[in-house]
């Protein structure tokens, strides 16, 4: 059994990574621990397509991750000062394009594109997902 005294080197408000160290929140900044602790995640998927994107509350700002058959295709961050991004790619035979927009009144994301996959075809995506 481990005990909580074994972990001590790890140090508040960092993440480790095959021994990267990553600043995650300074413990001297309750705004950006508020922001690193409360956000808001959602995934979306759309057959062998999936869409995460996580609030940043402080900003706001939302951080999307596109992947196509468990393969990162690209990552976007999007603010009111840079409202949009479109991410495409091709994995398998599979092809997909999705275009990003945020929008502010309401808080929420856009999400449009197309998906192909061999035999069946391609399929128009559009969803809108409220933050």
């Amino acid at each position: 059994m481990t005990t909580a005294a074994s972990l001590d080197y790890i140090k508040e408000g960092y993440a480790y990574r095959d021994g990267r160290v990553q600043e995650l929140y300074s413990p001297d900044d309750p705004v950006g621990a508020r922001a690193a602790v409360f956000r808001k995640c959602l995934s979306y998927d759309f057959g062998p397509l999936t869409v995460r994107a996580c609030l940043d509350i402080s900003g706001p700002a939302l951080s999307v991750e596109v992947t196509l058959l468990g393969v990162t295709l690209a990552n976007c961050d999007l603010s009111l000062q840079h409202q949009n991004c479109t991410i495409g790619g091709s994995i398998d035979g599979f092809k997909a394009q999705l275009d990003l927009v945020l929008s502010d009144r309401p808080l929420q994301l856009a999400i449009d594109g197309q998906l192909c996959a061999p035999f069946a075809g391609c399929e128009t995506l559009h969803t809108v997902v409220p933050f």
